[in-house]
C-alpha cells in the first residue's frame, strides 16, 4: 500500500478537505495525519468530524496520531471541563452531530506513532539524546520535541516545528522528513505521498484555503 502522510492541520478544515480529495485514493493508499489536527485555526469541530467520518467510512485506512494539541485538550478537559474553549467546542461538535465525550474518548485512544520496517511516523520525532521519548509530558518527548532528531535505521516523518521555506524538508543527517509548513499561519498544508517501498512519489503543498483565513 502507498502512504499519504499529512502534516499539522491546525483546524484548517477546508484546506485539509481539498488535499484529501485531490491526493488520497482509499483503494490503494493509507492516510496518516501526524497530529495537531486541531486548534489555532478556525475549524476544529469541522476538522474532527471530517477525520472521524473518514475513519468510520474507511476502517484501517485512516490514521490520526496524537499531537501535543490533542494531548493538551485532554489535559485541559481533566483540569477545567467547564472552560469557555471546551464549552464552545462542545457546542460546535453538537452541531455536527457529535458529543464532546465521544470525541474526547476517541482522542484518548489515538496512537502515538505509526510504523513499519521502513518508516516511523510521530508528531515531533525521537530526539537525539532523550532516553524516554514516550514520556509524553517531557519537553523532548515525541509530542513536544523541538531539537535535532536521532538518526534511525528507518526513515522518520515528523511535524510540530514549522520549517523554513514553506515546503517539506528532508534532513539526511537525521534520515527524516519535516512536513509542518504552517497551515494555520496562512501558508501551506503539506503532505508526502510514498509508494509501498517508501520511495517519495510526491511532495504536496496545498495552499491555505480562503475559508480557513476566518480566524476565531
Amino acid at each position: 500500500m502507498q502512504l499519504l502522510v499529512i502534516g499539522d492541520v491546525h483546524a484548517c478544515y477546508y484546506t485539509l478537505q481539498k488535499l484529501v480529495k485531490n491526493y488520497w485514493d482509499p483503494a490503494q493508499t493509507v492516510l496518516i495525519q501526524l497530529g495537531d489536527l486541531i486548534n489555532k485555526g478556525p475549524h476544529t469541530a469541522h476538522s474532527i468530524h471530517f477525520f472521524m467520518r473518514l475513519q468510520e467510512q474507511h476502517p484501517g485506512k485512516v490514521i490520526w496520531l496524537r499531537g501535543n494539541h490533542e494531548h493538551a485538550l485532554l489535559q485541559k478537559n481533566r483540569a477545567q471541563p467547564a472552560s469557555e474553549p471546551l464549552l464552545k467546542l462542545k457546542y460546535a461538535l453538537r452541531k455536527k452531530g457529535r458529543s464532546v465525550g465521544e470525541v474526547l474518548e476517541h482522542i484518548e485512544q489515538l496512537p502515538l506513532s505509526w510504523e513499519n520496517e521502513q518508516v516511523l511516523i510521530t508528531h515531533a520525532g525521537i530526539q537525539r539524546s532523550e532516553k524516554e521519548p514516550y514520556q509524553l509530558d517531557r519537553p523532548r518527548s515525541i509530542l513536544n520535541n523541538r531539537e535535532a532528531l536521532k538518526p534511525l535505521k528507518k526513515l522518520q516523518v515528523v511535524g510540530h516545528n514549522v520549517v523554513e521555506g514553506h515546503k517539506p524538508v528532508f534532513s539526511p543527517k537525521e534520515n527524516a522528513w519535516h512536513i509542518d509548513t504552517g497551515a494555520w499561519i496562512k501558508k501551506y498544508l503539506s503532505a508526502l505521498l510514498f509508494d509501498e517501498h517508501l520511495n517519495t512519489l510526491k511532495v504536496i503543498r496545498e495552499p491555505r484555503h480562503p475559508m480557513d483565513n476566518l480566524m476565531r
